[in-house]
């Protein structure tokens, strides 16, 4: 029994017979007409035809019903060899039964055969030589089933036609032998292709695992720098305003605890952004993503946001992320600097992009003047679309409002919600 092939290259072998099934019925077939009308020929020219004999079919009918039986067997046997790649004792049983059907019917017909076994011997090397890698398996099993094929035939006829059926498939052998090489190095380079997709989605889960990791401590640290930072300045704050109220200092100790309390507040706020931007990591679409962030701005400052985006593709996680962070970044500058409490947020479909506008009717600002570093986080902004390919605008008047423009990629194949 041949060594196993691998796994990729079970694959590959199921591949190549079921897409070659089509083409190894059609040929059966043609093997089998061509095999028909040269038994028939050979008995109409011998004065066979239609003449009853013990052990010969020498009748159209009984030829016919033969050759019938013969292709639908045969045919099965072909359908059902790639759903047996991974078990070689199977596949070398199918291999056999075909050898044993082809030698039967051919010793039976006694005429035509010739054709049968030069038709049928190229098809079954060639499924045969899809189920083995190694050189001398591929040897031996050429030589063994032309040499049973050849002592069958060298019993029912004589040395001369034998000797020209020894050089027919000679020939043919050497066609078999031409297409195994071809076949070889076609599953090597696919081999090869297969390793090496293999490895890069290795890299990839390796790269997504380490972008995961790298956002969990982005998120710790961000909780850190809010909920310890803020808390630490709420003690300092409150234990400043405790020494004085127990010196009686009531006056002193009012403005420190009003500071303490808007300092509670801030952490509050930011600490549900955080755990807003980390709830939305678990959302598989821009929408959901978007209702959590909203949520929390309603709750922390009262804002509201009405979200209109129809049409909607299905995004990568990693696209997802930057998009709902520069969302975020855009309500914040909101709640900063437009002195207003409503928000649009709408989307478009375009040819290659999908257009997301987050749309304010504050107090606007000269868009052409120059702002103070890091006032509007356009420069963050910019930096993420560019990350994930897309693009940034941003568009505002004094007393008309702001809009800020997401042209965001579509990739082929992207998907709507």
């Amino acid at each position: 029994m041949p060594p196993k092939p691998k796994p990729v290259q079970q694959a590959v072998q199921r591949e190549i017979l079921t897409k070659g099934r089509p083409a190894s019925l059609a040929w059966l077939l043609i093997v089998a007409c061509l095999t028909l009308g040269m038994h028939n020929a050979t008995l109409i020219a011998t004065g066979q035809y239609g003449q009853g004999g013990l052990g010969v079919v020498n009748t159209p009918w009984k030829t016919w019903l033969v050759m019938v039986a013969f292709v639908g067997l045969v045919g099965g046997l072909i359908w059902l060899l790639p759903r047996l790649i991974g078990q070689p004792f199977c596949q070398w049983g199918v291999m056999v039964c075909q050898l044993a059907l082809t030698v039967g019917v051919g010793t039976w017909l006694h005429g035509g055969q010739e054709l049968l076994y030069m038709g049928m011997l190229p098809l079954m090397l060639i499924e045969g030589l899809n189920l083995v890698s190694n050189k001398w398996w591929v040897l031996a099993l050429i030589w063994l089933t032309y040499g049973a094929v050849w002592v069958s035939y060298g019993l029912n006829t004589s040395w001369m036609r034998m000797a020209i059926m020894i050089q027919a498939s000679l020939f043919t052998a050497f066609i078999v032998i031409y297409y195994w090489r071809f076949y070889s190095r076609q599953v090597d380079e696919r081999m090869k292709s297969e390793k090496v997709l293999a490895e890069l989605q290795l890299a990839y889960k390796q790269l997504e695992a380490s972008t995961a990791r790298n956002e969990r401590e982005r998120m710790a640290r961000e909780l850190h720098d809010t909920l310890t930072q803020g808390l630490a300045g709420v003690v300092m704050q409150l234990e400043a305003a405790d020494n004085l109220l127990d010196n009686d200092q009531v006056t002193r100790a009012k403005p420190i605890i009003k500071r303490s309390v808007t300092i509670a507040r801030k952490t509050l706020q930011n600490s549900r952004l955080t755990l807003t931007d980390l709830r939305s990591a678990s959302e598989g679409d821009l929408l959901g993503r978007l209702q959590l962030l909203t949520e929390t701005f309603q709750k922390n400052y009262g804002l509201t946001v009405q979200t209109k985006l129809p049409d909607l593709p299905q995004f990568t996680p990693d696209v997802l992320t930057e998009v709902s962070r520069c969302i975020s970044e855009a309500l914040t500058n909101v709640v900063k600097h437009a002195q207003t409490d409503t928000v649009i947020i709408r989307g478009q479909r375009q040819a290659a992009s999908y257009q997301v506008q987050v749309v304010d009717f504050g107090q606007g600002f000269k868009a052409t003047m120059r702002q103070p570093a890091g006032h509007f986080g356009l420069v963050g902004l910019q930096e993420r679309m560019t990350a994930i390919g897309g693009q940034l605008q941003l568009t505002s008047e004094p007393g008309e409002g702001t809009t800020v423009t997401f042209l965001i990629p579509i990739k082929v194949g992207d998907k709507h919600d």
